[in-house]
């Protein structure tokens, strides 16, 4: 169906660095150690075990684990930190590219959702909520059992088998919410992305209708968004044409249906873009964009393209940087979208200087002086030394600041860091990691916040012990 499983063809030596230490944990997992898989019906409510609260973040021990310290020096500590984590299951430790999602309600409620293997023909969402800003959480309960596609194709001669992710989405507005995922259609020949939601406190989904009309779309390396106006917009990877091409579909206010999906860009020549880097959905004041990666000539650079609300269709794309990173393979990386007065700000890894690092650019133009030019002082975030490799940036704004989420490479293991910017994206805070610990792989982050200005960071996090989702809540004042 689509590469979405291809290995990575290692452009630089720091993306093999991440990748090989992954492998070796797994290995090490695989080899030496058994654990129990994570248990639906069980509650990590007030289990001491997964919750950590004040940590000190520079050289404390947390759950007998010693921390690897902060970026640049920073050992401050993260007062009021509330850390959980919830058991995967050991079918899902091999998966390097589902990531949570959650969303956080009008009245302040928490929702947090992930996909698990259950069997070799079914996975299903699991979803907890927390009623007190995340200090506790309730029971793991599945929500959604999906079948799980598999497509065979031929490459170099060889048979190959990719099983289609579920990739669920989370979103909120006001007391309703959303959720969308892809699942195998009932023959299992193909695949569908679908969307239900929920209007009360029970976790009770409205049956799901499909965000695409074609029964020959192959939606993958999704996203999902929703405007202040009710605004639904869905993006998605897409190869019906036989080449990944970017898609979209739109559920306008007080409709139950999605129009029919619109070809977000065909790619140069038609060939397509960067085939396995996630699409990212943002609804702007009725305004539907989509940011991917784009293959032009070779370079893996973001592009965004809009759908205007008065329009038939997807205007021409535009570059957020002149062609920068000429790379010979697809880093599995994607960007991400968010809005304040300064514009409109797009956050993406590229490694063209040789080591995978973070960018934000603003208002979506390589002519926009807010875009990536000067990378020393706008729009990058600073690491410790050009070995230290940083990826899959989140965004999210409140009360017109800018705040960014990543994962970064750390002397042992990887965690999630945390900036703020008070400019516009031109400069960032000094960064905070959040629950690093030695030995710990943390990556694909995902970042909300609240009505009252709490920070929330979800990830997932690969260690000796299994694989765990992790979330965590921090204190507006935490980044000052």
């Amino acid at each position: 169906m689509t590469n979405q499983d291809n290995s990575l063809r290692f452009g630089s030596g720091n993306l093999a660095f991440i990748l090989c230490f992954a492998a070796v944990v797994v290995a090490g997992i695989l080899v030496g150690y058994t654990w129990e898989g994570a248990k639906p019906s069980s509650s990590v409510k007030n289990d001491p075990a997964v919750e950590v609260s004040g940590q000190e973040v520079s050289g404390q021990e947390v759950n007998g684990q010693k921390n690897v310290g902060q970026a640049n020096g920073d050992r401050r500590q993260l007062a009021g930190l509330q850390v959980h984590r919830f058991p995967l299951n050991e079918a899902d430790i091999n998966d390097g590219i589902e990531a949570p999602t959650f969303a956080i309600l009008d009245s302040g409620r928490m929702a947090l959702a992930w996909a698990t293997t259950v069997s070799a023909t079914a996975r299903q969402v699991m979803m907890v909520t927390s009623e007190d800003n995340g200090r506790t959480f309730s029971s793991a309960t599945p929500v959604v059992t999906t079948g799980i596609h598999t497509s065979i194709s031929k490459m170099r001669g060889r048979t190959v088998e990719r099983k289609t992710r579920t990739l669920p989405h989370l979103a909120a507005h006001g007391e309703t919410l959303f959720l969308a995922w892809v699942d195998a259609a009932e023959d299992r020949a193909s695949v569908v992305m679908k969307l239900s939601e929920s209007v009360d406190a029970t976790l009770a989904f409205s049956d799901p209708v499909p965000v695409h009309q074609s029964t020959a779309a192959r939606p993958t390396f999704t996203s999902m968004s929703i405007g202040d106006d009710g605004t639904i917009a869905c993006s998605w990877l897409d190869n019906r044409n036989k080449v990944q091409q970017p898609f979209a579909s739109v559920r306008r206010p007080d409709k139950t249906q999605f129009e029919p999906e619109k070809m977000v860009y065909a790619g140069p020549d038609e060939r397509g873009i960067c085939p396995c880097c996630p699409t990212a959905a943002f609804v702007s004041n009725g305004d539907v964009l989509v940011t991917f990666r784009a293959n032009e000539g070779g370079f893996r650079d973001m592009w965004t393209a809009t759908w205007p609300s008065n329009a038939a269709g997807f205007q021409a794309p535009v570059p957020h940087v002149k062609p920068t990173w000429k790379f010979d393979g697809c880093p599995h990386d994607g960007p991400a979208i968010c809005k304040t007065s300064h514009g409109l700000h797009v956050a993406w890894m590229d490694a063209h200087t040789g080591t995978e690092q973070v960018y934000v650019g603003t208002n979506g133009s390589v002519a926009q002086p807010t875009s990536i030019s000067h990378a020393a002082t706008r729009g990058k975030i600073s690491m410790e030394s050009q070995s230290v490799s940083a990826g899959h940036p989140q965004l999210a704004a409140y009360q017109d600041v800018l705040y960014l989420a990543w994962d970064q490479s750390m002397p042992s293991g990887r965690a999630i860091f945390l900036a703020k910017s008070i400019d516009g994206g031109k400069m960032f805070s000094s960064a905070i990691a959040l629950a690093p610990t030695a030995g710990h792989f943390q990556t694909r982050p995902r970042i909300r916040i609240s009505k009252d200005g709490r920070i929330v960071v979800a990830w997932m996090e690969l260690s000796r012990a299994g694989k765990s989702v992790v979330v965590a809540t921090v204190p507006n004042e935490t980044l000052k």
